[in-house]
Order: C-alpha cells, then structure tokens, then sequence
C-alpha cells in the first residue's frame, strides 16, 4: 500500500466527523464528544482499509466507503446516546 493512498483512506472520514459536530446540536448534559469522534474516525478507517483490501466495498472507491462508514457511526453513536438518556459515555444523567 502507498504512502498517498494510505493517506487517501486515513484522512477522508475527519471531515464527515466535523461536519456532523458542526450540524447536529450536542446532546443535552454531553461535556466532550471526543469519544464519539475518535468511534466515527476509527469506524470509518477501518471500512477504507476492508474496501481496499476487497472483503467489503460499498461503492468501490476506498475513501468514498470511509466516508460514509464514518459519517454512519457518527449518527449512530448520538442517536444511542440519546435513546439511553446518557449526556456523558459511562454515566446516566440525572433527570
């Protein structure tokens, strides 16, 4: 695997995560989202290099697959916070 392509897999899924955080309001009581963001980020490598290497592929295109892989996790991880009422991962928030 080349350099630029590595760099073309491990890049694409930042910006899905900020676009996200820029977006969607943070969840009520939620202090840092780091958590949330690195879960999206790794989710969404992990789903570049499995298209690259051709075990599954959503479109074909490496970055493409990261990306949208990412941007899923994302949304996936606010909205199971938000069903289990937690502002912080670990903790219940106290009504």
């Amino acid at each position: 695997m080349s350099f630029l392509l590595t760099l073309g897999i491990i890049l694409p899924p930042i910006a899905p995560v900020i676009l996200l955080d820029v977006v969607m309001p943070p969840l009520p009581g939620m202090r840092s989202r780091t958590v949330i963001h690195l879960l999206a980020w790794g989710g969404g490598v992990l789903a570049g290099i499995s298209s690259l290497a051709g075990m599954c592929a959503l479109t074909g295109v490496p970055s493409l697959d990261a990306l949208m892989a990412a941007a899923f996790v994302s949304v996936a991880a606010r909205l199971v916070l938000q069903i289990q009422g937690m502002g912080t991962i670990g903790r219940r928030r106290q009504v």
